[in-house]
């Protein structure tokens, strides 16, 4: 029986795309070979409730170890000190960065490629930071797992003389885990001035990569049009937001909610509920949101680049993120078109089967445990 240690310690108190993807397979370890060690801050509690008795839990201060400087401590001393002390086989860090002196095997997770690809998304002290940690990561894990094959080749375009052998690729897994409460979803809808199917709905943090901007002068010009589908953004404001609202008609500005940060429970009752999903992202690594509307079966617009074509398949209708007026047609033409929606939600129903958590869960178990052998 080995020990392995994962390092959840980099995920933020509020749940986004990292979170959500290491959740997803963590859940749904069965493995009972091994024992696993979740390295968390203790305001954390989506593991409090795990099945796997093999899986046990390390809580670290959130008050001290969310701090930046002491978390790099942390993962510079203590993480090491505690691959010594237990005896840990493979240590995954979870999030680019990692410890250098280990006396173990270990795993690193690659999300996407901004930090070189589109550096002006970030703060310039992260950009540094996490720029510093990635160009070693082919020299230091003994297998660099990717999220997408498109995130992988953007690494392999940086860092063309990565050892292939190293190289892993294993999709996000996720699934539907709330029962919805009819009661509960018209007090949600309610609570958020929301109808069902009146809205189109995108989820993000608002921030330039994700284009909001282009959607919202998209919609504007989609209002003219449409008079009865309103507009609503899941998401906290990120970094270099501008208030694009300003700029937009006060007519046009009553039909966009948005809604800042909700609960999982609540954002699966929202979408579960909207008429169209549409994410027109500049740029992705994996594109969660994509698949969490395609396990609620809502039809999805989305971008033609990076790893977006890969996650939806044909269960979408790709747009070009730079255009406005195709990503206003596409909402046009889908709004217009109920048998297209239906069509497109029936394929994603099928798709989602290649993104399950058990599947993820199995591949890293599996992974794991060809380090182990080795």
């Amino acid at each position: 029986m080995a020990n392995i240690l994962i390092d959840l310690t980099q995920i933020p108190s509020i749940k986004t795309g990292v979170a959500i993807y290491a959740k997803g397979y963590i859940t749904k370890l069965k493995d009972t070979q091994n024992k696993y060690f979740l390295l968390i801050q203790n305001d954390e509690k989506d593991y409090d409730n795990l099945e796997n008795q093999n899986i046990f839990i390390i809580r670290l201060k959130y008050k001290i170890f969310r701090n930046f400087f002491f978390r790099t401590l942390m993962e510079q001393i203590y993480i090491p000190y505690l691959s010594i002390k237990m005896k840990i086989d493979v240590v995954h860090s979870m999030h680019y960065s990692f410890p250098f002196f280990l006396f173990c095997k270990r795993v690193i997770s690659v999300h996407d490629m901004t930090f070189f690809l589109f550096p002006e998304y970030h703060v310039k002290i992260k950009v540094i930071y996490f720029r510093f940690f990635i160009k070693l990561i082919p020299y230091f894990a003994d297998k660099i797992v990717f999220v997408s094959k498109s995130t992988q080749s953007d690494f392999l375009q940086q860092f063309p003389k990565t050892d292939r052998s190293k190289i892993e690729q294993i999709y996000v897994g996720i699934d539907n885990e709330y029962n919805i409460n009819r009661e509960n979803e018209s007090f949600i809808l309610s609570k958020y001035s929301l109808h069902s199917k009146k809205y189109i709905l995108f989820i993000g943090t608002i921030e330039p990569r994700k284009n909001v901007n282009g959607l919202l002068t998209a919609f504007s010009e989609y209002c003219k049009k449409n008079k009865n589908i309103n507009l609503a953004i899941i998401g906290m404001i990120g970094w270099k937001y501008t208030n694009s609202l300003k700029t937009i008609d006060e007519d046009i500005h009553s039909r966009i909610n948005m809604l800042g940060y909700v609960s999982e429970e609540e954002k699966s009752i929202i979408l579960s509920n909207a008429l169209i999903f549409i994410y027109p992202s500049f740029y992705e690594g994996f594109g969660i949101p994509i698949l969490e509307a395609m396990i609620e079966e809502v039809p999805v617009i989305t971008s033609n680049i990076s790893s977006m074509p890969e996650v939806i398949g044909n269960c979408g209708i790709l747009i070009d993120p730079t255009s406005p007026k195709n990503i206003e047609k596409a909402m046009i033409d889908l709004t217009d078109d109920a048998q297209l929606r239906t069509q497109l939600s029936m394929k994603a129903k099928e798709r989602t089967k290649l993104f399950k958590g058990v599947t993820s869960a199995d591949k890293y178990a599996s992974l794991y445990g060809s380090i182990i052998k080795k």
